[in-house]
């Protein structure tokens, strides 16, 4: 009796996707720094700027609206 083993055959590219996700998954909350924080704000459209410029810095500074952010991604 002979016994026959399934395998998967996986392209070489959806391996590398798939390892870079896990690793971007895993330090997204290091990559998310006050830079990156303040370009998002930066390119957030016209109609949501007015209501970004009442709350920062008044209310929340972009220090704690990165830790919220980085909060939000753990």
């Amino acid at each position: 009796m002979q016994l026959f083993k399934v395998y998967t055959v996986i392209e070489p590219s959806t391996v590398i996707i798939t390892h870079m996700t896990e690793l971007l998954k895993k330090n997204v909350i290091e990559l998310l720094t006050y830079v990156e924080v303040q370009k998002l704000l930066d390119n957030l459209p016209d109609g949501h700027k007015k209501l970004v410029n009442e709350i920062i810095p008044t209310q929340i500074s972009i220090v704690v609206l990165q830790r919220i952010l980085q909060s939000l991604l753990s």
